[in-house]
């Protein structure tokens, strides 16, 4: 995807303002005290939605609620709730299971598509039966979205084969909503792609609006389609080091091509939208590449030594304006509209 300037400006600034807390952050997730990295309030509501309690004994699970199946390894309690802090890599197979159907959803997007050749490329993914969420400086563009398209199962199997992929156009005539702040664009997708499919084999992503899916600490996994690659997954080395009110900083390996992508939790809940990222730079300022020359962009996204990256939280891009525009089309409307 080309790389926007605003956003890679923007991101710098939040992330330079916030710098004191970060470091703060990263002290205490090296100490592994994860449970004082974020807000108490914040935490509290973490605990809650897995059904955990506080007691004279520490953490428990509280009686009738049990973790999401992904975060229980089948042999008590205790390993339960290390996934469950992110203090073990251990995770139930139902991890991996519910993670290969999500994938599904997720899509590799063609902008402005020209005589059978992108000019770019980006990462989307469906949040309900029709609408693909996106950047906006991947499909902002009304004019532009009407000129691309999105492309399903752009993937090898486990044999090393392709996929069979599924390309359908997109539709913003139907829907289009996009935001350059927060760096969305939710558009309509054709309900059939061009070799017949259905666009409903792939699933979506319900948005779950309370707070508490994710906190400062805990790990994110990211499907995308870096450089405009097949499609690939990000796990573990992905610390969310810092919550400001409506973006997210974390760790993770993206390239170019990755814009759009969904950043989850270890259920498999959407908690972030990819976006931009902050870049090593020398003295004077210059972007540096991985082979640790200056970089150029005729060395392309992919060869950029990013440090950190920032995704916007999904409870917040939505309001009153996506609750007005889509909620009337009960074929457009996610299960879930957050708040």
């Amino acid at each position: 995807m080309l790389l926007d300037r605003f956003q890679i400006d923007q991101t710098r600034q939040r992330f330079n303002a916030n710098a004191q807390k970060r470091t703060q952050n990263e002290k205490l997730i090296r100490e592994g005290k994860l449970l004082q990295v974020d807000s108490p309030e914040r935490v509290s509501k973490f605990l809650a939605r897995r059904g955990l309690i506080r007691s004279t004994r520490g953490l428990e699970l509280a009686g009738g609620l049990q973790p999401a199946g992904e975060e229980l390894a089948g042999s008590g309690g205790g390993e339960a709730l290390e996934r469950i802090m992110g203090t073990s890599d251990l995770m139930g197979i139902a991890f991996l299971e519910r993670g290969l159907q999500i994938a599904r959803s997720v899509a590799r997007v063609w902008v402005n598509v020209e005589v059978g050749k992108a000019e770019a490329y980006g990462t989307g993914f469906l949040v309900s039966p029709r609408l693909l969420l996106t950047n906006h400086h991947v499909l902002g563009d009304k004019a532009v979205a009407a000129r691309s398209s999105v492309e399903f199962d752009y993937a090898l199997r486990a044999d090393s084969q392709p996929y069979p992929t599924a390309l359908f156009t997109m539709d913003p005539a139907t829907f289009h909503l996009a935001d350059r702040h927060l760096d969305y664009a939710l558009v309509a997708v054709t309900p059939v792609s061009g070799e017949g499919r259905a666009l409903g084999e792939f699933g979506w992503n319900s948005l779950v609006q309370e707070e508490g899916k994710a906190i400062a600490a805990q790990y994110g996994n990211i499907i995308q389609h870096p450089g405009g690659e097949r499609k690939q997954l990000t796990l573990r080395e992905n610390r969310i080091v810092d919550v400001l009110p409506e973006f997210l900083h974390y760790t993770a390996d993206t390239e170019g091509g990755s814009s759009g992508s969904p950043v989850y939790n270890d259920r498999w809940e959407v908690v972030a939208l990819h976006h931009s990222g902050i870049w090593k730079t020398n003295a004077a300022g210059e972007p540096i590449s991985v082979d640790g020359s200056v970089w150029r962009p005729e060395m392309g996204e992919n060869r950029i030594q990013w440090l950190y990256n920032e995704g916007m939280r999904i409870p917040i891009y939505s309001g009153r304006v996506f609750r007005r525009e889509a909620g009337h089309r009960s074929d457009l409307k996610p299960a879930t509209i957050p708040k």
